[in-house]
């Protein structure tokens, strides 16, 4: 799940806890990521955050030493 710093139409705290409620087990938790990026709710208008946020998506999808680590506590 991705989220914009100052997103003022999804809110952050109850996504955090709907996703923290999903996870039964600590190996679920392993493939959570759950990334936050300069911006709103449409972040990706942003080139830097767009960038970053492409270089995490890449990550998922090459996998391996590469990819995208939980953020999940």
């Amino acid at each position: 799940m991705v989220h914009g710093y100052h997103d003022l139409v999804t809110n952050y705290f109850l996504t955090r806890y709907v996703l923290e409620q999903s996870v039964l087990g600590p190996d679920a938790r392993k493939r959570l990521f759950f990334g936050n990026y300069e911006g709103g709710h449409m972040f990706y208008l942003r080139s830097a955050s767009r960038a970053e946020f492409t270089r995490d998506v890449r990550g998922f999808f090459e996998g391996g030493q590469n990819g995208l680590q939980s953020s999940a506590p």
